[in-house]
């Protein structure tokens, strides 16, 4: 069983086996958005290690500025994991040039498809990059 406590999501099994039943309507419904809640910040979470792994200049960025980070590409309408991946990484990239990412998306119309407009933001930061990175 999964229930809320406070902020946090516990985790626990039955002592006994207990009968077959189904649950009551709605209650998926209930507990989705926790659900929901509690995904995204583990995702936000594996964004940061990945960061991290990656090396200079991603592995210096805090993880409150990697969850805004996240929270702002999301926001933008950018829902695929790899999307999100590539965005966080352009937005990191444009800023150390000085730039943001409203100032990679005025050069053209990207596309529709968040994937594919994800890896045309995350090329054009590589551009604005010092040649380090």
């Amino acid at each position: 069983m999964i229930r809320p406590e406070g902020d946090v999501l516990v985790c626990t099994g039955p002592d006994a086996a207990l009968p077959q039943r189904s649950a009551t309507p709605g209650t998926i419904d209930t507990y989705r958005p926790l659900f929901r809640a509690a995904r995204w910040e583990a995702f936000r979470e594996e964004i940061h290690r990945a960061l991290r792994a990656e090396g200079p200049p991603f592995d210096t960025v805090p993880p409150e500025d990697t969850a805004a980070l996240c929270d702002e590409v999301r926001a933008a309408g950018y829902r695929r994991e790899a999307a999100v991946w590539n965005v966080v990484r352009a937005a990191i990239l444009a800023r150390r040039a000085g730039a943001d990412l409203t100032d990679l998306t005025r050069a053209s119309r990207l596309p529709d498809d968040d994937l594919s407009a994800s890896e045309i933001l995350y090329s054009r930061a590589r551009a604005l990059a010092p040649p380090e990175t």
